[in-house]
């Protein structure tokens, strides 16, 4: 018998020594601990389209789809294509072509309490970006360099673009940014921009509003004045210490997510306006957004004259369709040597015409009390939403005809003309191509939109969920996208056209979340909305989204007109959860957009 005569510390299991083994595990357990090891990737591709490709650290390139992952250390590059990334911490960022983003230190704390970081370089071209968690409550923790400057988030959404000359250009769409480079350090607040032509020069903050409708035929005309859009070098502050700006709100939902606050008044403790659109009960209404700025300014949207070619949208119901024609009776064959003639086939009795109706088979909803998700738009160019309550009436095939405020019997709506109608027991839904509205719906913290209509998308639900609703839901129908600049209707997409997904986790109480991505179709080009919604009742929500183009729409942002940015209000329906309903609206270079989409489950 062979002996053998080594240390157990020195033998070998396998190829490896015990000690070696020791030193791999502790290894392992080292990289474990601060996050080096099996961490997850620093960004997930939501969308792609065109050029798009990741280059890592060695040089290799490799295309990115919908679905690939990005890691540390690699870079983004977009050509003639455009791309959308969710990043780890639950940020989400667009990147328009002929960009380059390099994410160099990009990771979450692995524990509560851990190092994270955020540290990323925009070499070229522009983007938009929704920030996540990562610099909350530490700043210190993200970062954006460029050529001429650095960003620092102190806000929820922002948009950077680096030019040919490496100048900086930064918007800050909401919160708020610091913008820093070897000339010094500019708080930029929401509604404004900052300038630096190089790193050497202080960045200039620019009180002009930010541009949002800028067809290239049309002067775009500012609601302050004049004097107030010259460059300056800094926000002046009422306070002695440098202002720590508004931080990222926690985790993606909060970040996305307007502030929770009764309804607007009219003046310090007065009662709330008796022509508001009633809140749905137990809602969280959206409030007001918090003054920005010195004296608590906000940039105001810029109104536009619309374009010259404008498409006119169908005034009334399609008809429609003529009866299908009998056929021609079969002849009958002729008689054989033997046996009697067979008898004639008798005709087929014309087929009833049926009302063209998009979607599954209609069942409309009774008259009565309904709960209402509605986006409109007034012929002098205010854009209003909100979820209520009314007492509706319906025509035969389904549309809404009018509604009125339950508790107080007055008309909310009235003289709708409805098209692109569908219903299906569940759910109803159309716009209005005319009629009026009575009462005041939410638009960036106030009640506008009684008077003339010029675009109404509507949903109506007759029951909602009686417990929690989780699930995925997929798009079904949609009213024709509409597009509505200075109070006419320029645009009107395809019935049916607009999609999307989302997935929902809504709770008894509030607390619940939907994550959605949307397609809306118009003018030529496709809008893409991307983001997380908040419950604010017991089976509705809304959010903010990050929100790009196929064309040139989102050029300069767009950003939602729903209230406080907000872009998506969407309601649960039927007793099961089983359908749900979302209203969308954003303004863009083209106009305000709007429409409904319906969901199934």
């Amino acid at each position: 018998m062979t002996l053998d005569a080594r240390r157990p510390s020195d033998r070998r299991v396998g190829t490896a020594s015990v000690p070696g083994l020791r030193r791999l595990v502790a290894t392992a357990a080292l990289c474990a601990v601060s996050g080096l090891a099996w961490s997850s990737p620093s960004a997930t591709v939501l969308f792609s389209s065109g050029e798009v490709h990741a280059v890592s650290a060695k040089g290799e390139v490799r295309e990115l789809k919908t679905g690939a992952q990005v890691d540390s250390g690699e870079t983004v590059q977009t050509g003639k294509g455009r791309v959308q990334l969710r990043m780890v911490d639950g940020a989400m960022m667009a990147l328009s072509e002929q960009t380059t983003l390099r994410l160099d230190d990009y990771r979450v704390a692995s524990a509560p309490g851990g190092e994270e970081r955020g540290f990323m370089s925009l070499v070229r071209g522009a983007l938009r970006t929704i920030s996540g968690s990562i610099g909350h409550p530490r700043a210190e923790e993200y970062r954006l360099d460029t050529p001429s400057g650095t960003i620092g988030i102190r806000g929820t959404e922002y948009t950077a673009a680096v030019s040919g000359d490496d100048a900086l250009e930064v918007g800050v769409i909401g919160g708020r940014v610091a913008v820093c480079n070897d000339g010094g350090c500019v708080d930029v607040p929401k509604g404004f921009t900052a300038l630096a032509p190089n790193r050497s020069v202080k960045p200039a903050v620019s009180v002009k509003p930010l541009v949002l409708l800028q067809p290239g035929n049309a002067a775009a005309v500012a609601a302050i004045p004049t004097e107030a859009a010259t460059p300056v070098a800094e926000i002046p502050s009422s306070r002695n210490t440098p202002s720590s700006g508004e931080h990222v709100s926690q985790f993606l939902v909060a970040a996305m997510t307007p502030p929770v606050a009764g309804a607007p008044v009219t003046g310090a403790g007065a009662p709330a306006d008796e022509d508001l659109l009633p809140p749905l009960p137990g809602s969280a209404a959206v409030g007001s957004p918090s003054g920005v700025g010195a004296g608590g300014q906000n940039a105001p949207i810029v109104v536009v004259a619309p374009p010259a070619a404008s498409p006119s949208p169908s005034p009334s119901l399609p008809p429609p369709p003529a009866p299908a024609p009998a056929p021609a009776p079969a002849p009958a064959p002729a008689p054989g040597p033997s046996g009697p003639p067979a008898p004639p086939t008798p005709p087929t009795p014309p087929t009833s015409p049926t009302p063209t109706v998009p979607g599954p088979v209609p069942i409309p909803l009774p008259d009565g009390n309904v709960t209402l998700g509605l986006v409109w738009s007034t012929d002098k160019g205010e854009v209003a939403s909100g979820l209520t309550q009314g007492k509706a009436h319906f025509n035969p095939t389904g549309g809404l005809l009018d509604a009125d405020n339950p508790a107080t019997g007055k008309s909310m709506l009235e003289k709708g003309r409805p098209t692109d109608v569908g219903v299906d027991g569940v759910i109803g839904w159309g716009r209005w191509s005319d009629g009026q509205s009575k009462v005041k719906g939410t638009s960036n913290g106030k009640g506008v939109g009684n008077g003339n209509l010029a675009t109404l998308h509507y949903f109506a639900i007759a029951e909602t969920p009686t417990g929690p609703v989780t699930g995925a839901f997929s798009s079904m129908a949609s009213t024709a996208p509409t597009v509505q600049s200075d109070g006419k209707l320029v645009a009107v997409g395809v019935v049916n056209g607009a999609g999307g997904s989302f997935n929902a986790s809504l709770q008894l109480q509030l607390g619940g979340r939907a994550s959605y991505s949307l397609t809306v179709p118009v003018a030529g080009q496709t809008f893409s909305l991307v983001g997380v919604a908040t419950q604010t009742s017991a089976s509705g929500f809304s959010g903010v989204s990050l929100i790009s183009s196929t064309g040139s729409g989102c050029q300069g942002g767009c950003t939602g007109s729903l209230g406080n940015n907000v872009s998506v209000i969407g309601q649960i329906a039927g007793a099961a959860g089983t359908r749900a309903g979302v209203a969308y609206g954003f303004d863009s270079r083209i106009g305000n957009v709007s429409g409904v989409i319906i969901f199934k489950r």
